[in-house]
């Protein structure tokens, strides 16, 4: 029976989660990741066997969705609504599972979304993870849930720098090359898996 579900992009930051629960805590837990697109299958392929083989027995389960906009709605770059998929998902999976908590793991400097510029407040910021949003997320699951709901972010007070001295101190430093924290997969390729552009 598996004892968390977690949402699984296959970057850094869940990466950092699943090696903490798996492999570290030897804990039974589910991936819940969503792919809009097959561009990453392969890579998600080998991150999945070297994390099932780190882990062992306690190697953990994935369950990939794949949800895509037909290509004639508007264009739609932001991915403000990413993570409201990504946690309606882990929530749908939990739920089936019978347990009450789908975690986000993300770094803190990302989920606060501190402004790198000035111009970049209000609607211009993203903070799809942030606690007040992770708070919505929980009021508006436990509504439909019927109970209690929760959606934790256990790296809040973490660095990207801190989630990597994680992942090496479990002895898990080569799956760091091959994970991606690239959310525009529409431009990347196989030469270059990140575009490069993000704070």
């Amino acid at each position: 029976q598996p004892e968390s579900v977690l949402l699984y992009s296959g970057g850094l930051d869940s990466l950092g989660g699943a090696v903490r629960e798996s492999i570290v805590q030897k804990r039974r837990v589910v991936l819940v990741n969503h792919r809009s697109t097959s561009k990453h299958n392969r890579r998600h392929r080998e991150l999945q066997d070297l994390l099932s083989f780190h882990a062992r027995e306690f190697r953990p389960l994935h369950v990939n969705v794949r949800v895509y906009k037909d290509s004639d709605l508007n264009r739609e770059h932001t991915q403000r609504t990413r993570s409201f998929l990504y946690a309606s998902l882990g929530a749908t999976v939990a739920q089936i599972l019978g347990l009450r908590h789908a975690s986000f793991y993300e770094n803190g400097v990302v989920s606060l979304n501190l402004p790198f510029a000035a111009q970049v407040t209000g609607s211009h910021a993203t903070r799809t993870t942030h606690p007040r949003v992770l708070h919505g997320f929980e009021q508006l699951f436990s509504l439909v849930a019927a109970q209690p709901f929760a959606i934790p972010n256990p790296f809040l007070w973490h660095t990207k720098a801190a989630v990597v001295r994680e992942i090496m101190d479990a002895g898990c430093a080569p799956l760091i090359g091959v994970s991606c924290s690239c959310a525009h997969t529409w431009q990347t390729t196989i030469e270059h898996p990140h575009c490069g552009a993000c704070s």
